[in-house]
């Protein structure tokens, strides 16, 4: 008899066109939160990923399968430190961003989301 993990903890749950999603854990893994284009939600204080873990503070790696650039912030209603995720782009470890020219620590930080 051989132990498994669970599919969840290793495989990366798909992201379609049109969707943003967050994922728990870096390189897509863990569990995902997926957001339609143009949703803006001010307070991931009351959302859950599809484990039921808390989405504030614990997002890790993301995926922007729209046209759109939505705006990552580090506090509730858009307010603190913000990233931006490019159209069609991916960042599989939020501890390592580098949108430009420096390495900024974005892992767990999350709060909120416009576009």
């Amino acid at each position: 008899m051989s132990l498994g993990v669970a599919p969840e903890a290793n495989a990366a749950a798909a992201c379609y066109q049109g969707e943003l999603c967050l994922y728990q854990h870096a390189n897509y893994t863990g569990s995902v939160f997926k957001i339609r284009a143009g949703q803006n939600i001010p307070n991931f204080g009351y959302k859950t990923f599809t484990n039921g873990q808390p989405l504030n503070d614990n997002v890790s790696s993301v995926r922007n399968l729209t046209n759109l650039v939505p705006l990552l912030y580090e506090h509730q209603n858009y307010q603190g430190f913000r990233i931006a995720i490019g159209s069609q782009t991916s960042i599989p470890d939020l501890t390592n961003y580098k949108p430009l020219h420096e390495v900024i620590n974005f892992n767990d930080k999350a709060s909120s989301v416009s576009w």
